[in-house]
């Protein structure tokens, strides 16, 4: 499964004493505005319960302001509340609730819960196995740019699973993932670097490893 982290997570440990005195008075700042109920600072705080950074680790605590978070619409909190619960880091596994935080974000467009919700989909695992509802949640994180969706989707289309078998698709799903990575590896898309003979060995490497992303 994949999480969000928008919003970065960076170590206090690697800045200057100065600094990190700066961040307790951050710290307080959050903690403060969290119990306010202001989404962000919820956000920021249980990065630092999960981190460890400026506080004792605690992922239970961590899991605490997630939820507080995601309880008001933020979709990227609400995916890393899906992983927390299919990883039972903070909490106890419960694929169910797996399915319904990612639900919450998948609808709201986030592109890394629509690939998890096709996840469980295509496992069966919180909700019915469902191979072509997988497909439609992996199309729709593919259609924005996602790679590990659109690769997951060519192989769905390559082995004909919640779709008819269409090697010509599998092959175009392939090649826009191909692309990502070569974006990804700092080549620029459309420059002459990221010619057709690069992106068919990428498109062959995809295939290679066509396997479910859990």
């Amino acid at each position: 499964m994949r999480r969000r982290v928008d919003r970065g997570e960076a170590s206090w440990g690697a800045l200057p004493k100065t600094k990190q005195r700066e961040m307790y008075k951050v710290l307080w700042l959050w903690r403060s505005a969290a119990e306010q109920g202001q989404a962000n600072a919820q956000f920021n705080l249980s990065l630092t319960f999960k981190n460890g950074e400026g506080v004792k680790q605690d992922h239970a605590e961590a899991v605490r302001w997630w939820r507080k978070a995601a309880e008001q619409g933020d979709a990227a909190v609400q995916c890393n509340l899906g992983v927390a619960y299919a990883s039972s880091e903070g909490v106890k596994q419960d694929h169910a609730e797996v399915v319904r935080w990612f639900r919450k974000a998948a609808e709201q467009g986030d592109a890394i819960a629509q690939l998890n919700l096709g996840v469980m989909y295509a496992s069966g695992q919180g909700v019915k196995q469902d191979p072509a509802e997988a497909v439609r949640w992996y199309r729709k994180a593919a259609e924005q740019g996602d790679s590990n969706s659109q690769h997951t989707l060519g192989c769905m289309h390559a082995n004909g699973q919640g779709v008819k078998q269409d090697d010509a698709e599998a092959v175009r799903w392939f090649w826009k993932a191909a692309e990502q990575d070569a974006h990804t590896s700092g080549i620029p898309r459309g420059s002459g670097s990221c010619g057709p003979e690069r992106k068919t060995q990428a498109a062959k490497d995809r295939v290679s490893r066509c396997v479910m992303p859990l």
